[in-house]
């Protein structure tokens, strides 16, 4: 189970190679808008790329046997609608061929998805020669979730089957395919029952709509946030970069105010007896070097009862490093100061060099293990609160 989840971003690579060479490139002409300009205004930047499925497709394509994409004449916005089958032996992908140099010099991915039930989707870079690059998010079921994706979201792919990035970085003018895909396809793709309990993944058929997608030169406001901040995450996109864990772990933005006094994530789940729930954050490059410079991670945590949070944090090549917060009921906020000292190797770690590297740092956990540590802690309703989440000095915060 722990190398299936600690392959879990390193798989969707497959999704983003499987056919893009047998795809027409659309011209970026016939699917940019064209923007209307007041008079006397200066005339807005055009996107790099946009499709606005005002009667076509234009250019989106799938892959998978039961995948199938066509423009959404009912929906309640123009849309393209992407139904697929999550199940065993098949792999689903939405799929973009982008043009050379198309969109070159990108910062800001925008669009708007409503998935039929919540899940994980992932939206994927492929490099012509080069690595591949994905941003996760959430999708809450039956509404919309607007989505803003800075180029500093996307992670690199960096399984032992991807191919290299000489430079490691996401090189816009080499990109030649965007694809949108469901994480939890993987999950079911694995085999592994427990890991599919775990992030709650269940075969059957599935749907998305896809709104309006927009490449733009600029870069969205809570980059800039982010970027002049020690924060791993501000919460300040749209979008949650988190994944729930746990069967019926449900994410929620947290806006400022009680228990948090700035936005986060809250996690809705119940307890189990011998299970534990909680949610994971992909670790982006430029996070990776944030850590790099600091001493450790400072974070708020609330909770409605009193809970055993576990942090983790997993480094690419396998090595899982663990420390254990104690976080009181009653909703009331705490910040807690972790310094990289206090992890300790689980005991499943595979570490090479046998210590911790937060350059290295690929995925972050928060785990309630009060059902695991203590059976009669199972068998009732929690919410944990996650905000202000910043790498931190070895001295101050």
């Amino acid at each position: 189970m722990t190398e299936q989840r600690r392959g879990l971003w390193r798989a969707v690579a497959v999704l983003a190679t499987i056919g893009i060479a047998a795809v027409a490139v659309v011209p970026a002409a016939a699917r940019q808008a064209t923007t209307a300009t007041a008079p006397g205004a200066p005339p807005p930047k055009k996107p790099l790329l946009q499709t606005t499925f005002a009667g076509s497709d234009d250019g989106w394509t799938t892959l998978g046997a039961k995948a199938r994409a066509r423009v959404a004449a009912d929906a309640d916005r123009k849309a393209l609608r992407f139904e697929y089958a999550v199940e065993k032996g098949d792999v689903s992908l939405l799929l973009l061929p982008v043009g050379p140099t198309e969109i070159a010099g990108a910062k800001s991915f925008r669009f708007s998805v409503r998935a039929d039930q919540s899940t994980t989707l992932a939206l994927v870079l492929q490099e012509q020669g080069g690595g591949r690059w994905l941003a996760a998010f959430h999708a809450p079921g039956g509404k919309w979730q607007e989505v803003a994706l800075a180029d500093a979201d996307f992670t690199l792919s960096e399984g032992k089957n991807d191919p290299d990035d000489d430079n490691r970085a996401l090189d816009m003018e080499k990109v030649e395919a965007i694809g949108l895909a469901d994480l939890t396809q993987l999950f079911v793709q694995s085999g592994d029952a427990a890991l599919a309990a775990l992030f709650g993944a269940k075969s059957g058929e599935r749907s998305l709509l896809l709104g309006t997608f927009t490449v733009e030169a600029v870069a969205p406001a809570h980059a800039g946030t982010r970027a002049a901040t020690s924060y791993l995450d501000a919460f300040a996109a749209p979008q949650l970069g988190w994944m729930g864990i746990g069967g019926g772990a449900a994410l929620a933005r947290a806006p400022a105010g009680k228990p948090l006094t700035e936005p986060g994530l809250q996690v809705g789940y119940r307890r189990e007896a011998g299970k534990l729930a909680g949610a994971l954050r992909p670790v982006s490059l430029p996070q990776r070097a944030r850590l790099a410079r600091s001493g450790g991670i400072t974070v708020t945590l609330a909770s409605e009862r009193p809970a055993q949070v576990l942090v983790q944090l997993e480094e690419k090549g396998g090595g899982k490093y663990n420390t254990l917060v104690a976080v009181p009921g009653g909703k009331e906020a705490s910040m807690v100061k972790l310094l990289f000292t206090d992890f300790k190797p689980a005991q499943d770690s595979k570490d090479t060099n046998g210590r911790l590297d937060p350059e290295d740092v690929n995925n972050l956990f928060f785990l309630d293990v009060s059902a695991l540590l203590d059976a009669g802690a199972g068998g009732v309703e929690n919410t944990l609160w996650i905000g202000g989440l910043r790498a931190s000095s070895s001295t101050g915060v």
